[in-house]
């Protein structure tokens, strides 16, 4: 609202100078009495509200979106109402615990001349939000209500369970936040001692993820027959095939028997 004057808007108008705020109000079908507002007169330039604010996730991306109603239509050529179309966006968003996640202006272009929008990161937003777009223009300013956007945690990070079966160098792996991988088979790995993958104090088994999660049997004899049988110390993870290290937590505290 840099350029708020009863010039500007008479000029916006269509009106040469000079001109009387009478001639202005009455175009406006504001009839003296009651007193002329100029300001007023003025609030009939001003934006409309954003309307249909939404979010929504793509991609592995957040973005909020909404129109304005004083843009062109999608496809069309005419403009139904340019005087009142906005300058700019203000949008602006809230953590659960009231605290002001981002407060942006965002100018308009030509391509985004009949919406706005951002996108967010994933992790950044998790749980409950809200978030309020204001239109602006030479002429005033009109807000959406405060809205609420509610956003589910990231998945969960690879995790594996390991528990020995009976009195036995069996052991079972339960496997959790695999989602990235559903479909695909995972390696579970066993190995005691100084080991490399593949090696003799090693052993590999191949399993399918499923919703994110698996469960498989590990027999676990070759490597704790090749490290000294037992008190050697175990160690559990998951790895990819033809891939070095590990892409889940690994799981010691657990020796062969």
């Amino acid at each position: 609202m840099s350029d708020l004057s009863f010039k500007s808007f008479a000029l916006a108008k269509g009106f040469r100078l000079p001109v009387s705020t009478v001639a202005v109000a009455k175009s406006l079908n504001m009839h003296p009495p009651p007193p002329i507002s100029m300001r007023a007169m003025i609030a009939t330039a001003a934006p409309f509200a954003p309307s249909n604010p939404g979010f929504a996730t793509m991609s592995g991306l957040a973005f909020f979106g909404w129109f304005d109603q004083a843009a062109p239509p999608l496809f069309q050529e005419t403009n139904p109402d340019p005087l009142r179309a906005a300058t700019s966006f203000e949008f602006k968003l809230w953590s659960s615990n009231e605290i002001l996640v981002d407060d942006a202006v965002l100018p308009l272009s030509s391509v985004l001349l009949t919406n706005g929008g951002m996108a967010y990161s994933p992790g950044v937003l998790n749980g409950s939000y809200k978030y309020q777009i204001t239109a602006i223009n030479s002429f005033g300013s009109a807000a959406t209500p405060v809205l609420t956007a509610q956003f589910a945690a990231p998945d969960a990070a690879p995790n594996i369970i390991v528990t020995r079966i009976g009195n036995t160098n069996d052991f079972q792996v339960k496997g959790t936040g695999f989602g990235a991988w559903n479909g695909q088979s995972v390696l579970v790995n066993a190995d005691a001692g100084l080991t490399f993958i593949g090696g003799p104090n090693s052993v590999q088994q191949s399993v399918t993820v499923s919703q994110g999660a698996f469960t498989t049997n590990v027999h676990a004899a070759a490597p704790c027959d090749s490290s000294g049988g037992s008190g050697s110390p175990l160690r559990f993870y998951v790895s990819l095939k033809n891939q070095l290290g590990n892409i889940s937590n690994v799981v010691t505290g657990l020796s062969c028997i």
